[in-house]
């Protein structure tokens, strides 16, 4: 019993830890929509359709959708990744 409950422990702080690591590469990192694309399938997000630019993507929780670039390449604009980041829960 006490060894489930030590990596319990062990467990909830590495899921906290890399939470954090997380978030502060999100806030500090200029990220690319190759980057974002990962990111969002990661957290459950889908291909919703392709639109005539971006390709949409949805969620089966949320109501939002998500216009993702397709030019993988390029850097997201800072006023558009923060919107994504709240919509996406960071």
């Amino acid at each position: 019993m006490i060894i489930n409950i030590i990596k319990n422990s062990i467990k909830n702080f590495y899921i906290t830890y890399s939470c954090y690591i997380c978030s502060t590469i999100l806030d500090t990192h200029i990220m690319k929509w190759a980057e974002l694309k990962k990111i969002i399938t990661y957290k459950g997000w889908y291909l919703f359709r392709h639109g005539a630019k971006h390709d949409i993507y949805a969620h089966k929780d949320s109501e939002h959708r998500i216009a993702i670039g397709r030019h993988n390449n390029e850097e997201i604009p800072t006023g558009t990744f923060r919107q994504i980041k709240k919509i996406i829960g960071f």
